[in-house]
């Protein structure tokens, strides 16, 4: 799936959250949702091994915890642009850091 597949559907989700769910509820589901993405982000990140890639427009932070902890703070911007240089990364397009 492509990065704007998935932040589309993630747009879609979260708006249907807001919209069908009971305001008391919302905020504990809305609270799952940004935790448990910026722990995923913080596993992936860390297999993915971010520390050895170059810093790119996409990249929020050079270690695993950075970016989690971006991604917990900035969720409804970092989380897209988490899944769109993870995408990049996958492919191939981010290139390594050169070792000196």
């Amino acid at each position: 799936m492509k990065p704007w597949q998935i932040n589309i559907l993630m747009i879609i989700g979260v708006i249907l959250i807001a919209v069908f769910l009971p305001a008391t509820i919302v905020k504990p589901v809305a609270f799952i949702i940004v935790f448990g993405s910026a722990i995923w982000a913080f596993i992936d990140s860390k297999k993915l091994g971010i520390e050895k890639y170059k810093k790119t427009a996409l990249t929020l932070s050079t270690t695993p915890f950075g970016t989690a902890f971006v991604v917990l703070l900035l969720w409804i911007i970092a989380f897209p642009m988490y899944i769109s240089w993870r995408y990049r990364v996958m492919n191939g397009k981010v290139p390594l850091k050169e070792v000196s």
